[in-house]
């Protein structure tokens, strides 16, 4: 481990994490300042246990129940206070690192907070925002900051006065967001960017998981699926079909469109983009760095399992062989695992070539040297990124999947399942997109119960479930998740996507 945190320190010297620092400001701020509000300023109207109480006229667009579902039961809200709290992982890796406070408010508080710089703190926060971050990833972490005056979405969204209420309800998403600040979270690609800034990084927001912060105790990143992650926050929030009728009426509810399904096609390109733009970021940063230890890629960018598996005879990894050279470590796969079924979704067999050769580029610019070539890896990996930036249209514009095309995308996981020889995180993420994609063809699980019995089978091999609520720690669920990476066997995963392939079949 000694080492380990030396080699860590090492590559923590690049800077990762302290190109930007700053917070997002609101995406319709034009010249004027955010205002960062506490989550009791929510609370008011988001903590009834009856949406009619709610003053305005209908219909209620939200349950109004949303703030004590998130300061009970989610994640978020003890993201800060258990990280940092005496005695703490959190405390350990800020003494193993010699991070001082501002380190922690720029490296830990920009994911498991609202970082805001110290000049702009008494200028950008209401009184009611706590700044010891007790309140961690709070109602404006991803909704916005709110930006005042006449354009204040908080405001104007829960105005006391029906005429404003009225208004602002006509007013498009789109409008929302940009003159007023309030992120479009019903954009799944924009939620699913919103998630991946933390859970992938972002550069841009100085969101990044070094090696050194591993080396520390920093739990690995998993693979993330944005659908089964939000179900596991728990979600504070409905899908439209989940709402009134008057509710899906006013927000135009397309019932042709399986919100679950899009939110995991959307999310994994969001996902591979994000990626992408992290690597070619940091890549793109080392390629100018003038020092020569420098320029040298943070070890976190690269695929964990490279380096970081047992050593034994008849290894999965050999008998599958190599995406590049053996001996030269490859970028992480899992964000790559759900493209060929997003393709399917969007029609674009045309695309299947493009995006492979693509990708190879990339593999190519890790075969060059040790470590990747850096300019290559720089072009290419932003090559990947812009791919995906051009195919989400498309995708988007083809989510009118019926109950036979939702069929089709199972049998296409099921394939894909049964006939590659995946790494564990990319296992996972095959078997999300099956469970995500079942659950809006058959919303009652028990009426499959041979392939609930095959779930079942998986998740003690894959760990799928995933730690639910502020209860289950995610330190304690730590070694149990190891032990499964090391005992994996993508050969018995294959036989239970054979036999998932089989009952779909037969329907």
């Amino acid at each position: 481990m000694a080492v380990l945190i030396v080699i860590g320190w090492w590559f923590a010297a690049s800077g990762w994490g302290q190109q930007s620092n700053k917070p997002s400001e609101p995406a319709g701020a034009k010249g004027n300042q955010p205002v960062y509000y506490g989550a009791g300023t929510c609370a008011d109207c988001h903590s009834l246990d009856d949406p009619k109480k709610v003053r305005g006229l209908p219909p209620v667009l939200c349950r109004c129940n949303e703030f004590p579902i998130w300061d009970k039961k989610d994640k978020h809200k003890v993201a800060y206070t258990n990280l940092f709290k005496p005695g703490s992982q959190g405390k350990q890796m800020q003494k193993l690192l010699c991070y001082s406070d501002h380190d922690v408010q720029t490296k830990c508080v920009v994911c498991h907070g609202v970082y805001i710089p110290d000049d702009k703190i008494a200028a950008w926060t209401d009184s009611s925002f706590k700044r010891d971050q007790s309140e961690g990833v709070s109602c404006v972490a991803c909704h916005g900051a709110d930006i005042g005056g006449d354009r204040s979405w908080i405001d104007q969204h829960g105005s006391a006065t029906n005429r404003n209420r009225e208004r602002w309800r006509k007013l498009s998403r789109q409008t929302k967001e940009t003159e007023y600040g309030m992120i479009d979270l019903w954009d799944p690609a924009k939620r699913a960017k919103k998630c991946a800034s933390c859970h992938v990084g972002s550069v841009p927001e100085g969101k990044v998981v070094t090696h050194a912060m591993y080396a520390a105790g920093h739990p690995p990143l998993p693979g993330l699926e944005v659908s089964t992650f939000s179900d596991a926050m728990p979600r504070h929030w409905q899908y439209l079909a989940e709402k009134s009728d008057e509710a899906k009426k006013l927000l135009e509810y397309k019932p042709n469109v399986p919100e679950r399904t899009e939110l995991l096609l959307i999310g994994g390109l969001v996902d591979l983009e994000e990626s992408m733009d992290l690597l070619a970021s940091q890549a793109e940063h080392c390629a100018r760095a003038k020092e020569p230890e420098d320029r040298s890629l943070d070890l976190a960018v690269f695929d964990c399992y490279a380096c970081h598996h047992d050593l034994k005879t008849r290894s999965w990894r050999q008998e599958r062989g190599y995406l590049g050279k053996p001996g030269r470590p490859q970028f992480r796969p899992w964000p790559t695992a759900l493209l060929q079924i997003a393709l399917q979704a969007a029609k674009q067999d045309t695309d299947r070539s493009g995006s492979q050769s693509t990708l190879e580029n990339l593999h190519k610019a890790f075969d060059e040297t040790p470590f990747g070539k850096l300019e290559q890896v720089a072009v290419t990996a932003r090559a990947v990124h812009k791919w995906t930036q051009d195919f989400q249209p498309r995708l988007a514009a083809a989510q009118h999947l019926d109950r036979n095309s939702l069929t089709g995308l199972l049998l296409e996981v099921c394939k894909l399942g049964a006939s590659e020889t995946w790494d564990y995180d990319s296992a996972r993420q095959l078997v999300w997109a099956f469970q995500v994609i079942h659950a809006d063809l058959h919303s009652n699980a028990a009426d499959q119960p041979a392939v609930a019995e095959t779930i079942k089978s998986l998740n003690k091999l894959l760990k799928l479930e995933l730690p639910h609520g502020q209860e289950q720690n995610i330190m304690s669920e730590l070694p149990d998740a190891l032990a499964r990476i090391a005992g994996y066997d993508p050969r018995i995963i294959k036989k239970h996507f054979q036999r998932l392939e089989e009952l779909i079949g037969q329907r």
